[in-house]
């Protein structure tokens, strides 16, 4: 007997998974967040990967062309961030034509970078039946984020900055309005960016909450293609004549620009680019709240959508 009403029951089963209703047309609401970055290798100091949080949220439509496989189209509003901090010195000829170096040096310096883009996502949706009211689901595909806003700010213990003659070997350690002496500043400005493409993922479970209602949960990840940020001219990263026009001029400047598009002269005085390639990367928690209308899955040769079930009588 026990036999007998477990087939039943998994036929009752099968039938229930066939006739569940589905939708062709899916409007939803999500919002994500967790690791979301600027990533680059700098050629000095470090780049903090796990302080790079960010997320935001968006609007998304998918089209089913069956149970099991859709195609979604969105937009949606991320946020990127960076933090990259160095303790370093560096030195250059300030002049072609006389033997005057220019020395700076940086305390912990810190600068925080981010990144509001809207993205634009065109997924291929996989889902296929956990039990009756659960699926699980994969989504693949690409983005392309468009920047709406960049900038910076930094800060720094103290910045240092002195001259040295080397002819007579004479240090130069004041006053400021000549380039020279112990800086107390918080540079900050506006970056400029490219469009990005990334590849993205996500994978998790859909839940149903009622006849036109669904909640998807998972964890998804952007990986960005395409170097974002190349400008078109690098400058040093503590310039002598930028120096002496912060102390010499009305007209607001910075001491300083972002390390992103300066360059380091290093111990044999090459200038070199300390970020040479930026991406968007990101991998968090994405929840999403989808509404559709509702419709009975055609049958296919063979199926019975609607089946008697006598466990139903007991």
């Amino acid at each position: 007997m026990k036999q007998v009403l477990t087939i039943i029951a998994v036929v009752c089963f099968c039938c229930n998974v066939q006739a569940q209703r589905i939708t062709r047309h899916e409007f939803a609401v999500h919002a994500a967040g967790g690791l979301s970055m600027l990533h680059y290798s700098p050629e000095v100091g470090k780049h903090n990967l796990l302080l790079g949080l960010g997320g935001g949220g968006g609007l998304s439509y998918t089209f089913f062309f069956n149970r099991n496989w859709g195609l979604s189209l969105g937009a949606e509003a991320m946020l990127y961030t960076a933090r990259y901090t160095a303790t370093l010195q560096g030195y250059y000829d300030a002049y072609d034509d006389e033997d005057f170096v220019f020395y700076y040096k940086f305390t912990k310096f810190t600068e925080r970078q981010h990144l509001l883009t809207l993205n634009v996502p065109l997924m291929v949706r996989f889902q296929t039946p956990i039990d009756y009211t659960k699926d699980f689901y994969v989504a693949l595909g690409g983005k392309m984020g468009l920047p709406i806003s960049a900038g910076y700010n930094s800060t720094a213990d103290q910045i240092v900055t002195f001259g040295n003659y080397e002819y007579d070997n004479s240090n130069l350690q004041a006053p400021k309005f000549m380039a020279f002496g112990t800086h107390q500043v918080k540079p900050k400005g506006i970056l400029t960016f490219d469009r990005a493409f990334m590849a993205s993922a996500e994978v998790g479970v859909k839940w149903q909450l009622n006849q036109q209602r669904v909640l998807y949960t998972g964890v998804y990840a952007d990986y960005g293609i395409n170097n974002i940020h190349q400008p078109d001219k690098l400058s040093r990263l503590v310039d002598y004549f930028q120096v002496i026009e912060y102390y010499n001029t009305t007209i607001p400047s910075d001491l300083m620009g972002s390390v992103l598009n300066a360059t380091h002269s290093d111990a044999t005085h090459n200038n070199v680019a300390i970020a040479k390639k930026v991406v968007p990367l990101a991998v968090g928690i994405k929840i999403t709240l989808a509404v559709g209308r509702l419709a009975k899955r055609k049958p296919s040769r063979g199926t019975f959508t609607d089946c008697y079930c006598p466990l139903n009588e007991r």
